[in-house]
């Protein structure tokens, strides 16, 4: 035995040294540290601002760009490595060697592990330099290597293994490419071929996400467990490979099958019943996770789900039902089992004209229903399956009249899942969102199966995407849902004892107490002190807290920022962009509804900020880790906060109707309201860069419209539409109309829509009410909002001449077109004679570097018609750039050329 692994070294060191040796190897290293060294120096921009070099983003990135050469080497490379010796003509001496055979299989897997090992290694350097070079942030060793040696390292060497085997049993290495290319496109296609279930997948494995603030989460456990699995299986096909291994090129099928079957003694016997056992224990425990103690998710199963609910229910989608005034609940954190506990209460009231005889009551899916009871009535429909409940009412419940409904629903995801849904319950960072646990009242079209082609498979009538502006059933109906108005609401949250948890309303106690397992529990009571949108949250999470306060005596508001302790770079800002938000919208649209205001950090398995009523959850993902101290790039931090204040008017205040066009009110506003934050904090001129970007990300999007592209009047939820060209759009009335009539105009669209119990605001109401202000822009407010208008202006030519007195006069030949665009693209020209449109002169290109107001030599609005023309300025200094519109206020077609270098 001493000698084989003397042999075993021998044959490691030759075959590992070969490899080193082979130029291939080290251009496919080259190939991928130069990508993944290109990605690390470009990577995570948001809004063109670059992120922290969190040792959690190195990591996804490695994994995300270095993976093909490790790849490359467990499928291609172990290839060449198996045929080595039969493409040398070397096979028959070297299986004469008195090495026992495992020598050969074990000397090469092992091979393949060292060079993968080294390449992992490897790729973290430069990852280490770039979080040195561009700091402070902490190197984090056992981040790197945990998902990285832990767990991608052995998802490569299963790989391996199968790739040694295929080999062994094939005729030429060719073959066995051929069956691995064959495995890659099954892994890739298996959802769509309905092999959705990792037990069934070779290597298969639930994706690990990571967040600094719940590290590895669940999804370590589930990642791990399938290692075991797949790894036993490894093993047996490296046990498989040795007994099968041609020491001969004149070996048939015939002696390969006689050695499998008499190759075997005790020791390869034993290993084999063990590894053998290993698979199908862990096995069964990850069945027993997967389907026993979670539900099992395919494609198939949940839109069968959603088949079965719309086939079942959906003729209840008219059905009237009373609304949501008061909600009352109580919700038990389980971080240890990803759950929760909630009892709650709701108060229901009739605000139809008629009796109503029946109420209905639709759960999300995954949430489980203990019990319901709702006064005076029955539960007459229990449908576990859907989540769908019917009580029908001794009396039935006359208009104006209120009934309590009880319920007590709870969540577990204890073990792991197949899949990589990140649970709303977690260890560190829980979020339970709104329309993710409570009860909805009535029918709900959520969950409506929504891929149109899918719907056409299963026989189901096309939907809307959303209802017409003018369906008038739907004014009275509010886009946060329709079952509630305004409610009273109040909470009482507990959680693990070294946690915050947090939600809408005023804490009004805190305290410590066991529960009924006699564990330590801490818990939070809220309540709000007016009615606010059925729209809630509750969060907890191991908080460091920063406080301040915006302004003064009764007036004052509390703010505060709940952040994971190494998150503090971007809290002041945050604070800014508060106070800055409060200020400007308090001034110009109303008051401030609250007395505090907080932003609360969750994990990173979704990036999204979003405004609940006093509260704003955002993610660690997005303004948390983003880099500021680039003093030329756009701030995302001040703006996003700025944006998600702005919904406490323009979403909490104004509520839309449930139609077209609800989020021009909703987001495009809010997006205004940061923009104008944005624009008094840094200047006009700065705020090109931001405009550019959004016109950019609103004109490639046009191209990937799946229905008909809409005017903002009509807006069906389009986020390239309500956010992009909703910022240009309102900026550039801004513009023309001047920022005190929009802010007037907006100001008393506010006042009505609150005043108003009628109907919720609709989008032709702020389109009425900026033409009441300014009725001699009413054309350009239509252009803007209710048609699809683009712009195609341009820099032609320039020149300048000095003139004797020391100025410049400076030649700028320009051209300008205006289109109208239908739904599906097609454009129409549409002449213009005398539109005013910027003409500017630089002295540097705007937006760009540290570009600022000394810059600027002339910037003024000239009248121009359609075609060419020519604009001769007299300025003090000579320009260095020229444009037409140059800070994008228009949405033009190419925004590329509006800026030119001054011409000879």
């Amino acid at each position: 035995m001493g000698a084989a692994w003397l042999m075993l070294r021998r044959r490691l060191a030759f075959e590992v040294g070969a490899t080193l040796r082979s130029p291939s190897f080290w251009i496919l290293l080259a190939l991928s540290t130069i990508n993944m060294t290109a990605s690390l120096l470009l990577q995570n921009k948001w809004y063109g601002t670059e992120t922290y070099p969190v040792t959690r983003l190195m990591v996804l990135l490695i994994l995300g760009t270095f993976t093909i050469a490790p790849l490359a080497i467990a499928s291609y490379y172990t290839g060449e490595l198996v045929w080595r010796e039969r493409q040398a003509g070397m096979a028959d001496i070297v299986g004469a060697t008195p090495a026992p055979g495992w020598v050969f299989t074990l000397s090469k897997f092992l091979t393949v592990a060292l060079v993968m090992a080294g390449l992992w290694l490897v790729a973290i350097l430069p990852s280490v330099g770039v979080q040195i070079a561009r700091g402070p942030v902490a190197i984090e060793p056992g981040l790197y290597l945990t998902p990285l040696l832990g767990m991608a390292f052995p998802d490569m060497l299963i790989v391996a293994a199968l790739t040694l085997f295929a080999q062994v049993l094939s005729p030429n290495k060719f073959v066995g490419y051929a069956v691995m290319v064959v495995y890659t496109v099954l892994l890739a296609t298996a959802q769509r071929l309905g092999l959705e279930d990792n037990l069934l997948l070779y290597g298969g494995a639930p994706d690990l996400h990571l967040s600094d603030m719940n590290g590895y989460g669940h999804f370590l456990a589930g990642h791990t467990w399938f290692s075991v699995y797949w790894g036993a299986a490894a093993v047996l096909l490296l046990l498989l490979t040795h007994l099968m291994w041609p020491r001969s090129r004149t070996l048939t099928w015939r002696d390969r099958g006689r050695a499998l079957m008499t190759g075997w003694t005790l020791p390869t016997g034993a290993l084999a019943g063990l590894l053998l056992a290993a698979f199908v224990a862990s096995g069964v425990w990850i069945h027993h996770n997967t389907h026993d103690l979670n539900t099992f998710h395919s494609r198939d199963g949940d839109e069968a789900q959603e088949v079965a609910f719309e086939q079942a229910y959906r003729r209840y989608e008219s059905l009237p039902q009373p609304r949501i005034t008061s909600v009352s609940v109580d919700v038990d954190l389980y971080p240890a089992v990803q759950g929760f506990d909630a009892r709650g209460r709701y108060v229901l009231e009739n605000h139809t004209q008629a009796p109503l005889s029946q109420v209905h009551m639709v759960l999300p899916v995954g949430i489980d229903l203990e019990k319901a009871s709702l006064e005076g009535a029955r539960l007459t429909t229990e449908d576990h399956a859907l989540n769908y409940y019917i009580f029908t009412l001794d009396q039935p419940l006359a208009p104006g009249d209120r009934r309590s409904l009880d319920f007590t629903i709870g969540q577990r995801h204890p073990g792991f899942t197949n899949n990589a849904r990140a649970p709303m319950v977690v260890d560190n960072g829980s979020f339970i969102g709104y329309g993710r646990a409570l009860p909805v009242i009535g029918f709900t079209k959520a969950r409506l199966l929504q891929d149109r082609f899918r719907r056409r498979k299963h026989g189901l009538e096309p939907i809307d995407r959303m209802a017409k502006l003018e369906d008038q059933s739907q004014w009275t109906v509010s886009d946060l849902g329709p079952d509630a108005d305004f409610v009273d609401f109040e909470t009482t949250i507990s959680t693990v004892p070294d946690q915050i948890a947090i939600a809408p309303g005023y804490l009004e106690k805190e305290w410590m107490a066991k529960d009924a397992m006699g564990c330590d529990r801490r818990y939070f009571h809220y309540r709000t002190d007016t009615p606010i949108a059925h729209f809630e949250s509750w969060l907890s999470a191991r908080y460091t807290v920063a406080r301040d306060t915006w302004g003064e005596g009764e007036h004052a508001v509390d703010l505060a920022v709940y952040y994971h302790q190494p998150h503090a770079w971007n809290v002041d800002r945050m604070m800014q962009g508060m106070k800055r938000a409060l200020t400007y919208a308090s001034q110009n649209f109303g008051p401030y509804q609250h007395r505090q205001l907080r932003v609360l950090e969750f994990p990173d398995y979704s990036r999204f900020a979003q405004s609940f009523p006093n509260t704003v959850p955002y993610s660690e993902g997005i303004g948390f880790v983003s880099d500021l101290r680039d003093k030329t790039k756009i701030d995302p931090v001040f703006y996003v906060t700025a944006h998600e204040v702005a919904h406490q008017w323009w979403g909490h205040q104004l509520i839309a109707a449930n139609v077209q066009g609800g989020t021009l009110l909703v987001e495009s506003l809010a997006q205004y309201t940061a923009l104008m934050v944005m624009e008094h904090e840094y200047g006009p001129n700065q705020i090109r860069k931001f405009l550019k970007f959004e016109l950019d990300r609103y004109l490639g999007a046009r191209g990937h419209e799946d229905l008909e592209e809409l005017p903002l009047v009509r807006v069906e939820g389009q986020p390239y539409i309500h956010y992009q060209k909703g910022s240009l759009a309102m900026y550039a009335l801004k513009d023309y109309l001047g920022e005190e009539t929009v802010n007037r105009a907006l100001a008393r669209l506010l006042k009505e829509s609150r005043a108003r119990t009628d109907r919720y605001a609709l989008s032709t109401d702020l389109v009425a009410a900026l033409k009441a202000e300014a009725p001699d822009q009413a054309d350009l407010i239509s252009d803007m909002l209710e048609k699809i208008i683009l712009y195609d202006l341009k820099v032609t030519a320039s020149h300048a001449e000095a003139l004797p007195d020391g100025r410049y006069k400076v030649s700028v030949t320009v051209s300008a077109a205006k289109f109208e665009a239908d739904g599906q693209g097609k454009e129409a020209p549409i002449p213009f004679v005398a539109m005013p449109i910027d003409i500017g002169l630089f002295s540097a290109e705007p937006g760009k570097g540290a570009f600022g107001d000394h810059d600027v030599i002339h910037l003024a609005k000239h009248p121009l018609h359609f075609g060419d023309q020519t604009i001769e300025l007299v300025v003090d200094r000579k320009p260095a750039f020229v444009g037409i519109d140059p800070y994008n206020k228009l949405i033009d077609r190419n925004s590329d050329d509006n800026v030119a270098r001054l011409g000879p």
